[in-house]
């Protein structure tokens, strides 16, 4: 109300920035930058403590095979990008981004159990269902937002700092107890998404 009197803010501007579909965009890309970084291409959460999960899950293992086994990851990344985009085109992004979610909470749960080689097995998956959630919740994040498109899609890339701070939380733990532990993280963040896929609909129409 301050930024509005003052002239700072226009009162249309102050409207959305506390409506659902900030929030949506606000929460779409925060939970989803934890996981990663930039465009989705460079796993940041993930990827930057696979090398050392390689080392503790899979027995005699280097950072050699560790480095070898995240490039498959990351084919797996590509594959999951083009053959989900076609799939996309049957079905509904919420839908897709509920099931792709769902999967990758599964998966990250078995990266977090430790199990020799079926965790690291189960990282490299994951790979393949986030490839298109960047582009998905930033697309529905702006969806219908009209004259607000420009600052809404700022909002979400600004929630890039979602990239920063989770690995951190994430460092912590793997120093205190497992690496593999510290994939319940990303697991809670794919749990996030999953609800913003779920009552996508719901929010947009109590907007």
């Amino acid at each position: 109300m301050i930024l509005e009197r003052s002239g700072i803010l226009s009162w249309e501007v102050y409207d959305f920035l506390l409506s659902w579909k900030m929030l949506l965009v606000a929460i779409g890309g925060f939970v989803f930058f934890s996981g990663n970084r930039g465009a989705g291409i460079i796993v940041m959460g993930i990827g930057a403590f696979f090398i050392n999960l390689v080392v503790e899950c899979w027995p005699q293992a280097d950072s050699k095979l560790g480095a070898y086994l995240l490039s498959i990851a990351m084919l797996c990344l590509m594959v999951g990008r083009f053959a989900s985009t076609g799939i996309m085109t049957k079905v509904s992004p919420a839908k897709m981004l509920v099931v792709y979610g769902v999967a990758c909470v599964i998966l990250s749960g078995v990266a977090a159990a430790a199990i020799d080689y079926v965790s690291v097995i189960a990282v490299i998956a994951t790979f393949f269902f986030i490839s298109i959630m960047f582009p998905t919740i930033f697309a529905m994040g702006i969806k219908s937002l009209g004259s607000h498109t420009k600052l809404g899609s700022s909002c979400m890339i600004m929630a890039i700092v979602g990239g920063a701070i989770m690995p951190f939380f994430m460092g912590m733990i793997a120093d205190k107890s497992h690496t593999s532990t510290s994939y319940i993280l990303p697991m809670v963040c794919f749990a996030c998404v999953v609800a913003y896929g779920a009552f996508y609909h719901k929010l947009c129409k109590k907007n």
